[in-house]
């Protein structure tokens, strides 16, 4: 029998989990609206469904490929520091500054450092082409739905 102790630590196990959960998503979005900013005629991956691309995406994706994900998300929130000497959040930076700290994070000497960085670009970027307007002004003919073909396949 649980007794109302056991129950409270459960109850507040499932918010930190849920919060988390949240906050690893709004962490990834920042992260990816930092590397693939709108400009010019082309939207920027902000103006995209996110959160559609990301529900498939962690759906898909192997485990380590998700954490990978969140682990570039923090580094490239975090770094600010480490590229440019501003002790700030990557997101409270000016533009200007944003674009130095994302170019001198992407031509760190740490292999490590870019790997994991290219890992939230490669991701914004899969989810920027994929959106229907961006291949549209790109004059790229427009998916089809998953066939789901590969899952399960290997």
């Amino acid at each position: 029998m649980v007794t109302t102790w056991q129950a409270a630590i459960l109850w507040c196990g499932r918010i930190a989990a849920r919060d988390t959960v949240h906050f690893m998503r709004w962490l990834t979005k920042q992260a990816m609206e930092l590397v693939m900013p709108s400009g010019g005629r082309l939207k920027g991956i902000g103006e995209t469904d996110m959160d559609g691309f990301l529900d498939a995406w962690e759906a898909d994706a192997p485990a380590a490929f998700r954490w990978g994900l969140v682990a570039g998300s923090a580094l490239v929130m975090a770094s600010p520091v480490l590229t440019i000497g501003v002790p700030l959040p990557a997101n409270a930076l000016s533009p200007r500054k944003r674009d130095e700290h994302i170019y001198k994070l992407s031509m760190h000497p740490v292999y490590m450092v870019r790997q994991v960085s290219f890992i939230v670009k490669m991701v914004a970027g899969l989810a920027w082409g994929q959106d229907p307007d961006i291949r549209r002004d790109c004059g790229v003919v427009a998916q089809g739905d998953d066939p789901g073909t590969w899952r399960g396949s290997f």
